[in-house]
């Protein structure tokens, strides 16, 4: 049984939903979404995620082809392994062999979000991406203004941001995040400088990202030509 104890004022609670359990009141959500009334009561002003996408979406399920053929295949990567620094894809697939499969490409300046496991957490997509296929399994966000993407992006990432995005509006956890989840999270309207300023330093950042992921790269290609081996380690007849 909790012992929770907050400090909360009678008229949040009659003006509010009528809870009288502790843990809604101290939870990181109701923390969240009383800073942004207070935004608002302050002059400021939000708006749902849904209005500032082309459409947050899911690719519809197809049938993937994969090959072993670096040569002949296209990088297929799962969502929980876009925030490993260094990736390598460990699969790939023959994109041509697979009809409507444009909207699982990742595209420049997108939101990726994974849809289950770790929740809503998110992924700033850079132009060294866009030859990757990413499973359905993780949800798109395109904006429709993209120079945003990295604002939105970087408020998405921050406590508030991620508190609204894995709870429902009862404080309920969210065990599965789906594109209508996504779009009813409020964004706040910063000073144009502000945003403009946020959304530069991500791109920054993940633009070094790319860079050192191609360096990494290229410094393995060197050990394994100065040794004359191959970039693959054989297939081990134990491994299942």
């Amino acid at each position: 049984m909790s012992n929770l104890s907050v400090s909360t004022n009678l008229s949040e609670v009659l003006e509010g939903d009528l809870r009288l359990d502790a843990t809604f009141y101290g939870s990181s959500s109701y923390k969240a979404r009383k800073i942004l009334d207070d935004f608002e009561i302050n002059g400021g002003f939000t708006e749902l995620l849904g209005s500032l996408t082309v459409e947050t979406f899911n690719p519809p399920p197809i049938k993937r082809v994969y090959t072993d053929s670096e040569a002949l295949g296209t990088p297929y990567m799962l969502p929980q392994e876009m925030f490993d620094f260094y990736w390598e894809p460990r699969k790939y697939v023959i994109a041509n062999k697979m009809p409507k499969i444009e909207n699982w490409f990742l595209k420049e300046n997108w939101i990726v979000l994974t849809q289950s496991g770790s929740v809503g957490k998110p992924f700033f997509v850079t132009k060294a991406d866009q030859a990757i296929v990413l499973s359905q399994n993780a949800v798109r966000v395109p904006l429709k203004n993209l120079k945003r993407a990295g604002y939105v992006y970087a408020y998405m990432s921050t406590w508030i941001g991620q508190s609204l995005l894995k709870k429902t509006e009862f404080g309920i956890t969210v065990k599965h995040i789906r594109p209508q989840h996504v779009d009813s999270l409020p964004i706040p309207k910063l000073a144009q400088s502000v945003e403009d300023e946020i959304s530069a330093k991500i791109e920054k950042a993940f633009a070094l990202r790319a860079e050192a992921i191609k360096l990494i790269g290229e410094a393995k290609s060197a050990i394994y030509s100065a040794l004359d081996a191959p970039t693959k380690p054989p297939i081990d007849e134990d491994d299942d």
